[in-house]
């Protein structure tokens, strides 16, 4: 099992980390998923006697280079 290091502890939390060249792609990208007729039917499925998450949050990350020598 793992935990937050920084910040709020997450536990029961699911990450998907999906990379995206722009923010524009990124809004792209989740438009055309939330639409599919696919994914709309499976998630109406598995949601059948109630939702199967309590919340869903999208953060943006940064690239920028971890700085090993730095204390928390």
């Amino acid at each position: 099992m793992s935990h937050t290091e920084f910040g709020e502890n997450s536990l029961g939390e699911v990450v998907y980390a999906v990379r995206w060249e722009s923010y524009q792609q990124m809004q792209d990208g989740w438009s055309k998923f939330l639409a599919d007729p696919e994914w709309q039917r499976v998630k109406a499925d598995s949601e059948r006697d109630g939702p199967l998450n309590g919340a869903v949050r999208r953060r943006l990350l940064n690239t920028a280079p971890f700085d090993a020598g730095r204390e928390a």
